[in-house]
């Protein structure tokens, strides 16, 4: 065992030695130099610049849309604030409606009634309009007469009218009121 383990060793340090010495030989270190173009220094200033300023626009569009924010919900709030008092509103002319639909309804009833009422009693009047009063008039020692206005006379105390009483009608003109 102690062999195998010694001839491991032993090829081990000279494989090494034999692939170090077939490697090519070391390439000198060479230095990369970046030498300024001064266009590209140019374009990548402008570059910088457009970079700052797409930062600020950013930062400036936040802010825009942050007051934008703040001003829709305050825009919300009072919106849903004016269509709260436009329901309070709306209902309170249904019910002002409703009122006044019923008004109308009672006032239309009534005229109804009142032309109802207003036929009858015209039906009742060319009923009456053909028939003549039978009333009879009896004294005592009298024969019946028919009425009528024949047998009532007037009194000379119904023409005596005295004249004080009516003396300020003829001064009245058109247009004014005598009251």
């Amino acid at each position: 065992m102690f062999g195998f383990l010694a001839a491991a060793a032993i090829g081990s340090f000279f494989g090494s030695r034999a692939s170090r010495s077939r490697r090519a030989p070391a390439a000198p270190s060479t230095r990369i130099e970046y030498r300024d173009n001064p266009d590209q220094v140019k374009r990548i200033k402008a570059l910088e610049d457009q970079l700052k300023i797409s930062q600020r626009r950013s930062e400036e569009m936040k802010a825009t849309m942050a007051g934008i924010r703040t001003e829709s919900e305050r825009y919300r709030k009072q919106a849903d604030e004016t269509l709260k008092a436009a329901d309070e509103r709306l209902k309170q002319f249904r019910i002002e409606t409703t009122a006044a639909d019923e008004r109308r309804r009672t006032e239309i009833a009534a005229a109804e009634q009142r032309q109802k009422i207003a036929a009858q009693v015209g039906a009742a009047n060319r009923l009456m309009e053909g028939s003549q009063a039978n009333l009879q008039i009896q004294t005592p020692g009298d024969t019946p007469r028919t009425s009528g206005a024949q047998q009532f006379r007037r009194r000379k105390q119904q023409f005596n009218i005295p004249t004080g009483s009516y003396q300020g009608l003829g001064k009245i003109q058109s247009g004014m009121v005598n009251v």
